[in-house]
């Protein structure tokens, strides 16, 4: 099964998530700062990339994170949105549960 899905706002309220964002992304420094809040990653999380990854992959346990607003984040950062894929699919193949990224549409 794929670890990244697209899904509309009412099919995304039936799923129960790990963690979500809220409010449009446009830039990687915005993504950091909501999916620390949203995954609850650690203090020491360094608000980039590698640091993203390595936070992922020690995560316990099964993740769902359901990402708000994505239509924005694809249209003003499509390269944030791209590296973030790419990202996910890297340390889903690597982590010991399961882990799904959902892109929301409003």
């Amino acid at each position: 099964m794929l670890s990244i899905h697209f899904a509309d706002a009412a099919d995304a309220a039936k799923l129960t998530a790990t963690g979500a964002t809220r409010g449009p992304i446009t830039s990687a420094d915005a993504l950091f700062s909501k999916l620390a809040q949203a995954l609850e990653l650690p203090d020491y999380f360094g608000h980039n990339w590698d640091a993203l990854d390595e936070c992922l992959r020690e995560m316990p346990g099964d993740i769902l994170l359901l990402l708000h607003d994505a239509g924005t984040l694809w249209r003003e950062s499509p390269d944030v949105a791209m590296a973030l894929v790419e990202l996910w699919l890297a340390a889903a193949a690597e982590h010991p549960g399961k882990m799904e990224l959902v892109f929301v549409w409003s």
